[in-house]
C-alpha cells in the first residue's frame, strides 16, 4: 500500500516538476530508485523523463522512505538523508552523470570487506561439483532477441552462406570485467587456435555469440563485421593469406587471447584499405615504414584479467559490494605530504620470477625474502587469490613487471583494488593502453638498481600534473567490457544500429553466419607458405554484378527510416 501511495503522489506531482528545478535532481534520484523497487512502465517513463516535483525536499524524501527498507546511508546534494534497500542504484564512475548529482559511497577496500566477498565467491559452484566458475561471459548474461517490433529484420543468403541480424542487449557490459576472452566476446566471427571455441563446445558461463570463421561465409561478410583471431602467428598468417582475398567490405580484427605481441606478423598488412581497425593485446611498436604510416588503424587493447585464475570470483563481489566506485577520485590516500613513502608499507611487490629480468628485479626489490607477509614473499602457487587481495588493497602501488607479454594481470587486479601499478615504459604504445589511468612507467625495470629508483619515479608521477588535475574516470571506465564494445561499433559504424524495446532497454545488432551445405576449412599450404599474401599488391576488391547492390542494400535497411 505504502508503494501504492508513493506512486499515486508521483503522478500527481509530474505536472509541476518543471515550476521547480531547485528539486529536480532529487525527484530524478527519487524516481530512480522507485524504478528499480517499482518496475512498472508507469514508473519506468517518468524517471525517464525527469517529471516530478514535491513542495519540500522533506516531503519527497519521505515519499521515498515509504517504498523501502531501512539498510544503508544515501546521501542527496542539500543534506537531505534517506535509507535504502538497494546497494546499486547509482555508482560513482559512471561517466554519464554529474559526480556532484550522485548518492556518496563510502570507498572500502577489499581487506574491510573480505569475509563478505569470501562468501559471495563461493556461491558458484560447477555442476559437476569439481571446481568453481573464475569467470563468466557477458553473453552468458546478455538477452538474445531474435524477433521484435522494435528490431530491423535484415537477413541476406548466397549460395554458400546467410548473415542475419539479431540484437543482443547491452547492459550487461556495464560491470563485465575485461578478461582475455574479450576477442571473442566482441566478435562476429573468430578464428579461434586449438580447442578453444566459441561454438557451444564450452560451458554455459563461457559461452559466446560468435561463430567460427568458414571460408563458405566469406561470400556474406557484410560492412562492418568484426572478426576476432586469436593471436598466434599461424592463424593470423592464415586469415591474411587465405580469408583476407575473399573478403569485399571494410572489416575490422582483433588479435588477442594469447601471450604474443600485437601486431605479430608483416606489419605493411595493416595498410590494407579494407581494414578499418587492427584491435591487439600486448602491443609493440613496430619500425616498419607501413606500421608507422598507419598506426592510427592500430588500436592497443587491454588484456585484462584472466578468465582462468580465480581473479573475477573474488573481484566482482568486491566491486558489487563497494557499488563499483572509482577508488582514484579519493586522492587523499596519496599525499605524499601527510603520509611520507615507505617502500615495506606502500609498495606491493609479489610476481614469479622465472625469467632472468624479473629475477633480477626481484633481488633489488626484495633483497630479504618476508615470511610473515606475502609482499617480498617468493611463493606464488600456494597462497590463495583471496589472501593476495586482502594484502595487496592496503598498499597505494604494487610493482608490475610485463608477463609473458608487455601486459600483465597483475596490472589489472591493482586497478581494481585501487592500488597504482609500477609498469615498464616500453614504447607510444603502452602509453596509449594506458590512456586515462593512474600509471607510474618506468624505463626499464630489469635495469632498476635500488629500492629508491622506484621511489623516485612514484614521487615525481604524483605531484605531476597527471595525477593531480586527473579524475581517471575514463580509465576507470575501461576496465569494464562496455568501453571497449562502444568503441568497436563505432569504428565499424555501427553504433546508428543500436535499438531499444518498449521499456528502453538498449541492443546492439549482432551479425549470425551461418554455412548453407558444406563448411570449407581447407588449407592451402602454398598461400600459408607465401611471403606476401595474394591479394597484397592488388588489394581493391573485384565485384561480381549486383553484388555492390546487395550490399548497399544491406546499410541501407540498418535502421527503421522512422526511428530516432
Amino acid at each position: 500500500m505504502a508503494r501504492n501511495h508513493a506512486r499515486k503522489r508521483l503522478r500527481a506531482a509530474a505536472a509541476q516538476s518543471r515550476e521547480n528545478p531547485s528539486l529536480l535532481f532529487t525527484a530524478k534520484m527519487a524516481l530512480r530508485i522507485l524504478a528499480v523497487l517499482l518496475p512498472s512502465l508507469t514508473i519506468m517513463r517518468l524517471a525517464q523523463r525527469g517529471s516530478f516535483e514535491a513542495t519540500s525536499t522533506n516531503e519527497l524524501m519521505a515519499m521515498i522512505q515509504s517504498t523501502m527498507p531501512q539498510s544503508f546511508e544515501l546521501s542527496f546534494p542539500g543534506g537531505a538523508n534517506s535509507s535504502a534497500s538497494t546497494t546499486n542504484l547509482l555508482r560513482t564512475g559512471d561517466n554519464n552523470d554529474n559526480n556532484n548529482n550522485k548518492p556518496q559511497y563510502k570507498y572500502r577496500k577489499y581487506v574491510e570487506l573480505q569475509d563478505e566477498v569470501e562468501k559471495a565467491s563461493k556461491k558458484h559452484p560447477m555442476p559437476d561439483g569439481q571446481r568453481q566458475e573464475n569467470s563468466w561471459s557477458a553473453f552468458h548474461r546478455a538477452t538474445l532477441v531474435e524477433r521484435a517490433p522494435w528490431l530491423p529484420r535484415r537477413k541476406k543468403c548466397k549460395e554458400t552462406c546467410c548473415v542475419e541480424t539479431v540484437a543482443i542487449s547491452l547492459d550487461q557490459d556495464d560491470h563485465q570485467l575485461i578478461n582475455t576472452r574479450d576477442g571473442i566476446e566482441l566478435s562476429d566471427l573468430v578464428l579461434p587456435h586449438g580447442r578453444i571455441q566459441a561454438d557451444k563446445m564450452q560451458p554455459d558461463h563461457l559461452y559466446y555469440f560468435a561463430r567460427t570463421l568458414d571460408k563458405a561465409m566469406l561470400p556474406c561478410i557484410v560492412p562492418g563485421t568484426i572478426i576476432g583471431i586469436e593471436n598466434h602467428n599461424d592463424l593470423t598468417v592464415g586469415f591474411f593469406h587465405e580469408y583476407r582475398p575473399n573478403i569485399k567490405v571494410p572489416y575490422i580484427i582483433s588479435t588477442t587471447g594469447s601471450d604474443g605481441d600485437a601486431p605479430n606478423v608483416y606489419e605493411e598488412y595493416i595498410k590494407d584499405p579494407l581494414l578499418i581497425k587492427w584491435y591487439g593485446t600486448n602491443p609493440i611498436y613496430r619500425t616498419h615504414t607501413d606500421f608507422r604510416e598507419n598506426v592510427h588503424k592500430f588500436e592497443p587493447l587491454n588484456l585484462g584479467l584472466s578468465f582462468q585464475h580465480p581473479h573475477e570470483r573474488n573481484l566482482l563481489p568486491y566491486l558489487k559490494l563497494n557499488h563499483f566506485i572509482n577508488p582514484f577520485l579519493d586522492k587523499s590516500k596519496w599525499d605524499l605530504s601527510k603520509n611520507k613513502l615507505d617502500f615495506n608499507k606502500d609498495v606491493f611487490v609479489h610476481f614469479g620470477v622465472r625469467t632472468l629480468p624479473r629475477k633480477d628485479l626481484w633481488k633489488v626489490l626484495c633483497p630479504t625474502f618476508a615470511t610473515d607477509k606475502i609482499s617480498c614473499n617468493q611463493e606464488t602457487e600456494k597462497i590463495k587469490t583471496h589472501d593476495i587481495y586482502k594484502e595487496m588493497s592496503q598498499f597505494r602501488f604494487g610493482v608490475s613487471p610485463p608477463g609473458m607479454g608487455f601486459d600483465c594481470y597483475r596490472t589489472y587486479e591493482m586497478f581494481l583494488l585501487g592500488v597504482i601499478p609500477v609498469v615498464e615504459d616500453q614504447d607510444i604504445l603502452s602509453h596509449r593502453l594506458f590512456e586515462g589511468m593512474p600509471v607510474v612507467f618506468v624505463h626499464n625495470l630489469a635495469s632498476v638498481t635500488s629500492r629508491q629508483e622506484i621511489l623516485d619515479a612514484i614521487e615525481s608521477y604524483i605531484a605531476s600534473p597527471q595525477f593531480q588535475n586527473a579524475t581517471f574516470e575514463e580509465g576507470w571506465g575501461r576496465l569494464f567490457l562496455k568501453h571497449k564494445r562502444q568503441q568497436m561499433l563505432k569504428d565499424a559504424n555501427r553504433v546508428r544500429e543500436i535499438v531499444e524495446d518498449e521499456q528502453g532497454r538498449k541492443y546492439y545488432q549482432a551479425y549470425r553466419y551461418s554455412v548453407v551445405g558444406a563448411s570449407d576449412n581447407s588449407v592451402d599450404e602454398a598461400k600459408l607458405k607465401a611471403l606476401r599474401a595474394p591479394w597484397f599488391d592488388d588489394p581493391q576488391p573485384k565485384f561480381e554484378p549486383g553484388e555492390e547492390g546487395w550490399i548497399e542494400d544491406w546499410k541501407d535497411k540498418a535502421v527503421f527510416k522512422n526511428y530516432g
